[in-house]
């Protein structure tokens, strides 16, 4: 099956920053992913290493994995976690 274009979401998580996320979905698993928004992240280049983590991820069961590995790399996300990435991809998909 052929990967789907990428699409675009705007998300704000409730009491969360808003989410900006480009990303091609394929069969239920993020082909492609590039995260952006008013959120903040320490370190700063860390936003590069989650994307690439998330690439070729089930979106199903997403979030915690996502968030088991933003605390093992000792990644500080403010404004959104694992769960609202993949409610977002789910909206995308």
């Amino acid at each position: 099956m052929e990967p789907k274009k990428m699409k675009h979401i705007d998300y704000k998580p409730k009491d969360g920053k808003l989410l900006r996320i480009d990303a091609e979905v394929c069969e239920g698993k993020v082909a492609e992913i590039k995260i952006n928004g008013d959120f903040f992240l320490y370190p700063e280049e860390a936003i590069f290493q989650i994307e690439e983590f998330v690439k070729g991820k089930e979106i199903e069961g997403l979030g915690k994995v996502l968030d088991a590995f933003m605390e093992k790399n000792q990644f500080r996300p403010i404004g959104f976690s694992g769960e609202d990435i993949e409610h977002a991809l789910r909206m995308i998909n």
